[in-house]
């Protein structure tokens, strides 16, 4: 499957607001890398996300509003790439830093490699 490769000037998107860290750390093969740089354009109201990769920055707003929630700063290496750091806007995951780093994970797999993987679990509380 082709898939056009998304930019910042691909949506509306507004300024990324304070960040927190989040605990999410991964390493990805060189082929997953060169998925995850191509991003994510929404194709309908449903998909709700827009990502875009640059200057080895992942980032994840919300397609509806094109607020920021997440990003995540990369560094190639031999085998492909390895997360650097990721942060999370607070107020936008309520339910805490290592729910956001499950929903991270969750996007990646799902939104940018396309592997069918289960919604995390909210917290109870």
């Amino acid at each position: 499957m082709t898939r056009t490769t998304a930019n910042r000037s691909s949506w509306e998107v507004k300024p990324f607001e304070a960040d927190v860290d989040i605990p999410y750390s991964k390493s990805f093969s060189a082929e997953d890398f060169d998925s995850i740089r191509q991003g994510f354009l929404p194709g309908q109201m449903e998909d709700k996300w827009f990502i875009f990769f640059e200057n080895n920055v992942l980032h994840f707003y919300r397609s509806w509003t094109g607020v920021g929630v997440f990003k995540v700063e990369f560094q190639s290496d031999a085998d492909g790439a390895h997360v650097v750091s990721a942060k999370a806007v607070g107020e936008s995951i309520p339910s805490g830093p290592v729910y956001a780093a499950e929903l991270l994970g969750f996007l990646i797999d799902r939104k940018l490699l396309g592997r069918e993987v289960p919604f995390p679990e909210m917290p109870a509380g």
